[in-house]
């Protein structure tokens, strides 16, 4: 796992993944903070994890469900289908494949179980030593916030009222 720089993350992908969430209206954009004491609020959308994960020969994920509102994964390369490596969501009857360039994006908050399958030495026409590479982002952006309702940012020192 290699944690990515947040100007990078938030240079390539903030405008992108508030538009493709609906989100364009947060103001303050991507927060990095894995900390729960920091929330999500109506200006600003809290990223909890930024990394790049590789997976190796019999790597995988077993069965689980984030913990967060949404999850973004990215596939950095394309993993051949005989060499297995995708993400499985049993309960829907889903299975993607890793293509380079094509991402995920759902609600993983409590909802979604899904698993990686591990990744198979050569079998048939795949790679004799394959490996999957995924950018993983963790997102909350849902607050419990209501209108009229002050906002304080206790880093800043700041405080806003939500209109």
């Amino acid at each position: 796992r290699v944690r990515l720089r947040e100007d990078d993350v938030r240079r390539q992908l903030e405008e992108k993944v508030k538009f493709v969430m609906g989100l364009e209206d947060r103001s303050e954009g991507f927060f990095f903070e894995e900390g729960a004491w920091e929330r999500p609020t109506p200006r600003r959308i809290v990223v909890r994890d930024q990394t790049v994960v590789k997976y190796e020969s019999k790597n995988g994920v077993p069965p689980h469900v984030d913990g967060k509102d949404a999850t973004l994964l990215l596939y950095l390369n394309t993993v051949h289908p005989d060499n297995g490596g995708r993400t499985v969501f049993p309960e829907d009857g889903l299975a993607v494949q890793p293509v380079a360039g094509t991402a995920l994006l759902y609600k993983s908050k409590t909802e979604l179980l899904h698993f990686s399958e591990p990744i198979r030495e050569a079998e048939g026409d795949g790679n004799e030593n394959p490996t999957k590479f995924i950018l993983q982002l963790l997102i909350d952006y849902e607050h419990d916030y209501k209108k009229g309702d002050t906002i304080t940012d206790f880093r800043r020192g700041t405080s806003y009222v939500f209109e």
